[in-house]
């Protein structure tokens, strides 16, 4: 029997409530087998007197294959599949990506009743059995927008991600990782690949970086079970990643435990889905079990600094 390794990571820092009800737009969750179509809708909630609406949606190509949309709604004026651009349906969108873009012509506002559902996204499941994929609103590449009919704006949008999972067999372990949920979804994430493997072959788990946005320095704390996991190496990408960021900015001296300490001097951006670095281990667990890597700000000085020089509160994370 196959060895199901699964990983899933997330560390989200906490952004500033808004006194509106903000718009939200959630995505629902499918499990299939493998190699079938999962349908997966989208729903709004909050959306009221709206004149504009812009934002894109993120998936792993690893896990999924776009095919097409379907159940689109007739609830919402002026909208039609022509509103949705999938991976090739435009030079900006890529395999991975999915953008929406919807205005009123008339101005006049446009309201959606809670739960609605404006659209359905079909993939194939071409990832490997018990692995995942979420499916959830980003900016990229186009950016999280929308405008109501009094003019106020709003560049940030709340979301419910959803998951495509793919069965695995004899009903073994899936991506039981839990992740935290934050309100703000342009808070910066740091977000753990999935990957599966066999025991005693060695995997190395991608860390990626969303809204990684002005940010001038940081230190945190990862952490996995070395019942199930052990640790080979750390690998830095040479180009495209952090600047001044090596292997020398790693502590790996107590087992089960990595601390890293980072500072550019400077603000520095990452594009989205950004890999700063990759975590190898060898697989030393049974089979059919499942290890997650822990990433959280370090205890003793939990700190991400953005340009103005201010600490960053993070997300509660397990």
């Amino acid at each position: 029997m196959r060895k199901i390794l699964l990983v899933s990571v997330t560390l989200v820092l906490l952004g500033i409530s808004s006194a509106y009800s903000q718009l939200s737009i959630n995505i629902s969750s499918v499990e299939v087998e493998q190699n079938a179509t999962a349908t997966v809708d989208v729903t709004v909630n909050n959306f009221t007197d709206l004149v504009t609406l812009a934002y894109s949606i993120n998936y792993d190509t690893t896990k999924l294959e776009f095919v097409n949309f379907s159940n689109i709604t007739n609830s919402l004026t002026g909208f039609s599949v022509a509103n949705l651009t999938g991976p090739g349906g435009g030079a900006a969108v890529k395999k991975g990506q999915i953008t929406f873009l919807w205005d009123d012509s008339s101005l006049a506002g446009k309201t959606v009743a809670a739960n609605a559902r404006l659209y359905s996204i079909n993939f194939k499941a071409i990832g490997a059995k018990g692995t995942s994929s979420e499916v959830f609103v980003t900016s990229t590449p186009r950016k999280e927008n929308y405008v109501l009919k009094n003019l106020t704006e709003f560049n940030s949008i709340s979301n419910v991600k959803g998951k495509v999972t793919i069965k695995s067999d004899g009903g073994g372990p899936v991506d039981d990782c839990v992740s935290p949920t934050c309100t703000n979804a342009n808070s910066l994430t740091f977000i753990g690949g999935t990957v599966s493997g066999e025991k005693d072959k060695t995997v190395c788990v991608p860390i990626t970086v969303k809204n990684f946005t002005k940010i001038e320095g940081g230190q945190g704390r990862i952490t996995w079970n070395t019942a199930l996991l052990q640790f080979t190496e750390i690998k830095v990408p040479t180009t495209g990643g952090l600047p001044n960021f090596t292997v020398e900015n790693f502590n790996t001296a107590v087992p089960g435990r990595v601390t890293v300490v980072w500072s550019s001097g400077v603000p520095v951006t990452l594009n989205e889905n950004t890999v700063i670095f990759e975590l190898c281990y060898k697989i030393v667990g049974s089979s059919g079990q499942t290890a997650c890597i822990d990433v959280r700000g370090n205890p003793d000085f939990p700190e991400w600094t953005n340009d103005k020089g201010e600490k960053v509160p993070l997300c509660s994370v397990k």
